[in-house]
């Protein structure tokens, strides 16, 4: 089962995450809320989770974090993707395979 975290509160982006999900074909099974990007990120780079992120949520630079930007006229805010490097579970694979089909190269 996939895990992902929530920026339901603090960051703004609930319904949007929803709808590009479900616009993808999926709905995420959230297993954190958190009300700000720092302790998202921080979730992802102690390998919880993935989750779906403003921008300027990349100059949270934690060790293993990986960003990728999505593209898509749907996204009405720039998202990246977040995964720790180390994060081998296939569905990180394929999630990863899936998102790059409509992303830029990866952030800094």
């Amino acid at each position: 089962m996939s895990r992902y975290f929530s920026p339901h509160s603090g960051i703004g982006l609930y319904w949007n995450v929803q709808e590009l999900c479900a616009e993808a074909g999926f709905r995420p099974n959230m297993v954190q809320e958190a009300r700000d990007a720092a302790t998202i990120i921080g979730l992802v780079a102690a390998g919880v989770g993935i989750a779906l992120v403003p921008s300027d949520s990349v100059c949270i630079q934690l060790q293993g974090v990986v960003y990728q930007r999505l593209l898509g006229k749907e996204a009405t805010s720039t998202l990246y993707t977040a995964w720790h490097a180390d994060n081998t579970s296939a569905y990180v694979r394929r999630m990863s395979e899936m998102l790059k089909k409509n992303t830029s190269e990866p952030a800094a």
